[in-house]
């Protein structure tokens, strides 16, 4: 069974994502939003490390049920692929430097450090 997702529950999406972008003091990151007709995932997010630009689009379908929980788990989510988001880039890079590789991981243990 297909669920339509309503812009009202885009917005409550959007907004939760920016609650765990305050949360996990990722704001020197700029989101842009977008509600897709692409089918696959209920969520995706791409990112521009270097330019610490994110895209994070919320799909129009989803083949689960919609409810606040679910929209809240699928933000919590999406953000989370940012915070890792520079160390994806790091090992994707076909240059190692350890030197950014640790400053990077050194930025999500601060950052889970502040939150646990």
């Amino acid at each position: 069974m297909t669920y339509k997702l309503t812009n009202k529950d885009f917005e409550y999406f959007k907004n939760k994502c920016g609650y765990w972008q305050n949360k996990l003091s990722l704001n020197t990151w700029e989101i842009d939003y977008y509600f897709t007709s692409e089918e696959g995932n209920m969520a995706e997010c791409s990112t521009n490390y270097e330019g610490r630009k994110a895209s994070i689009g919320l799909a129009k379908k989803w083949q689960t049920s919609i409810s606040k929980k679910e929209l809240d788990r699928t933000a919590l989510h999406e953000i989370l692929e940012l915070l890792l988001a520079p160390l994806m880039s790091l090992a994707q890079a076909r240059v190692w430097s350890q030197d950014d590789y640790i400053k990077e991981n050194h930025m999500v243990i601060r950052i889970l450090e502040k939150m646990l």
